[in-house]
């Protein structure tokens, strides 16, 4: 029943859509998540939700610095094996 539900995988630098999603999942290395903040951001609506992890736990107080300064509120987060995840929303 949840045929309206679309999965895309391709590279974030170059993808361009030309819309906006309530939900956008980036498990991507901390270099890249940075590198591409602005992009993941663009895709989602406002109040959208970005679920983002593949931070190493030693990058964590940047990634979370750098998703501050982007204007994303941090609702929730987890580590596992090293590796920290965070669910972030914009606006």
């Amino acid at each position: 029943g949840c045929d309206y539900i679309a999965l895309h995988r391709s590279d974030i630098a170059s993808y361009r859509p030309g819309r906006s999603y309530d939900i956008v999942l980036a498990n991507l290395v901390t270099d890249v998540i940075i590198a591409n903040l602005g992009a993941l951001i663009d895709l989602l609506a406002a109040n959208g939700t970005l679920i983002a992890s593949g931070v190493s736990e030693g990058r964590d107080d940047l990634a979370n610095e750098v998703f501050r300064a982007r204007g994303l509120r941090l609702l929730d987060s987890a580590r596992h094996d090293g590796w920290c995840g965070y669910l972030l929303r914009k606006g």
